[in-house]
């Protein structure tokens, strides 16, 4: 991932318990972390993605049943839009980059529940 350093106050900064009913509750294509800059969001905007622009690690621990088979699957958007879709059974961790992988969350048929932590800290600029 290249990820070189953190802030101790602050790893994990924030973490998310998720409920996704089976109504068809979806969560929209996205990136954890805010690429953008101040002159793309304006100032009121970028002061709002403070606790976004500093993400670098996703993880996702999934509470399901380890034998869930009702949807909701984690889709992830790799290089060339090539898909990978993981099955959110119980016990099951996902760790990705908050900066470039493009994920969704699908529609599930039973109650699908998931802990997410971002973890902060800084990228390497590229070379």
């Amino acid at each position: 991932l290249g990820y070189t350093n953190s802030d101790p106050s602050i790893v994990p900064r924030q973490c998310q318990l998720s409920r996704y009913l089976p109504d068809g509750s979806v969560y929209v294509r996205h990136l954890d972390r805010c690429n953008s800059t101040l002159g793309e969001m304006g100032l009121l905007g970028w002061l709002r993605a403070k606790d976004y622009r500093h993400r670098v690690v996703t993880a996702i621990l999934y509470l399901n049943s380890p034998q869930w088979d009702n949807g909701g699957e984690l889709r992830c958007f790799g290089q060339d839009e090539e898909i990978r879709d993981v099955n959110p059974s119980g016990g099951t961790l996902i760790l990705f980059d908050s900066s470039k992988v493009e994920h969704q969350v699908l529609p599930s048929s039973n109650d699908r529940y998931a802990l997410t932590c971002w973890f902060n800290g800084t990228m390497p600029s590229p070379k």
